[in-house]
């Protein structure tokens, strides 16, 4: 997982993020499958037919690690653009949603709210794992 999001974020095209399906395809060389095109789906900005892709590789990642402080290291990694070691509200919204695997905001909304009106106790919480 590291090393796609490694080339990734090596083609500069982190600094925009949106995808449509034909380069998500090209970028993550699979055939247009039932499979790919739920996730996309999923994923997509109903506006734009684009998605997120930093989205995608988070969803992913909530599948394929196993440990929870290895996962979160590589969220942040992904969302932390400016490498400040923090994260905007919108960067938490946007993780929520693809650890709950949902293309719509309002679904988790009142998670981030939660977790923002605790923050410190969060913040103190995520440096111990890290």
């Amino acid at each position: 997982m590291e090393e796609l999001y490694v080339k990734y974020k090596a083609n500069g095209t982190y600094k925009s993020p949106m995808m449509t399906y034909q380069k998500m395809r090209s970028y993550f060389g699979c055939d247009d499958t039932e499979l790919s095109r739920h996730m996309f789906a999923l994923f997509h900005d109903k506006e734009s037919g684009s998605i997120d892709v930093r989205k995608l590789f988070l969803a992913i990642a909530s599948l394929v690690y196993t440990s929870a402080k290895d996962l979160l290291k590589f969220q942040f990694t992904i969302m932390d653009q400016e490498n400040s070691g923090y994260l905007l509200a919108e960067d938490l919204v946007l993780m929520l949603q693809a650890n709950h695997f949902t293309g719509s905001q309002s679904d988790v909304l009142h998670k981030a709210k939660m977790i923002l009106s605790n923050s410190e106790r969060v913040c103190t919480r995520a440096r111990h794992l890290i």
